[in-house]
């Protein structure tokens, strides 16, 4: 009897152990599924800034039997570690690409609200590249004097089923960059991909190569 019964509990041991293996191996295959999107990610970006590739440095901060594995990514001459360890090098890698691309994610999102909030002249233009990209209807702007006390205009826009009501101004080109400068702000805010930071931050850069052109341009004539 006693032999039965020892015999009954290693066999539900051994089960057991099984299982629970057999789910660790699903939660790193799940998990490893997602955190690769992040490195297809990063290399999408780095290739996006014609630099060279993603340097990544992981380092066994544990022993030989029980290896717990951090890594650094460097990205354009930054860098980003991992503040976990994992059993897995594969996976402290995985992870350490999340790190750095939603690090510079952020920091993209940022310089376009900056932008954005600095300079509304492309806001319109913008709009119809983002509509674009999207592959949905150019914005519809419904504009219309207003008579009170001074002549002024009221905007508002139709985009991708949504109406969005402006701000009034003195002129009818300034009212429908401020309510496609409104519209902008709120999908910067809530965007999951990075398509309207992308497209504000390439009018950042144009921006920025016009200035230092008319920079150059003062220069020689002085």
């Amino acid at each position: 009897m006693a032999d039965l019964r020892s015999r009954f509990w290693k066999e539900a041991i051994e089960s057991r152990i099984g299982f629970v293996a057999e789910v660790v191996k699903i939660t790193v295959k799940v998990s490893s599924r997602g955190h690769l999107v992040y490195r297809c990610l990063l290399h999408q970006h780095v290739q996006k800034l014609r630099k060279p590739p993603s340097v990544y440095q992981t380092q066994n901060e544990g022993s030989d039997h029980n290896p717990r594995f951090r890594s650094t990514v460097s990205v354009d001459g930054v860098s980003y570690t991992s503040s976990n360890t994992f059993q897995l090098r594969k996976m402290a890698e995985l992870d350490v690409s999340r790190i750095a691309y939603t690090a510079i994610t952020q920091k993209k999102k940022t310089e376009a609200l900056q932008f954005i909030q600095q300079d509304k002249t492309y806001c319109k233009s913008i709009m119809v590249e983002f509509a674009s990209k999207k592959n949905i209807r150019i914005p519809v702007y419904q504009t219309k004097h207003l008579k009170v006390p001074v002549l002024v205009f009221h905007s508002k826009l139709l985009f991708n089923s949504g109406t969005y009501p402006g701000d009034i101004a003195k002129s009818k080109k300034e009212v429908e960059q401020l309510v496609a400068h409104s519209v902008i702000i709120n999908i910067l805010a809530s965007e999951s991909d990075t398509d309207m930071t992308d497209i504000v931050n390439s009018k950042l850069r144009h921006n920025k190569e016009i200035k230092r052109i008319q920079i150059s341009s003062h220069v020689l004539k002085a």
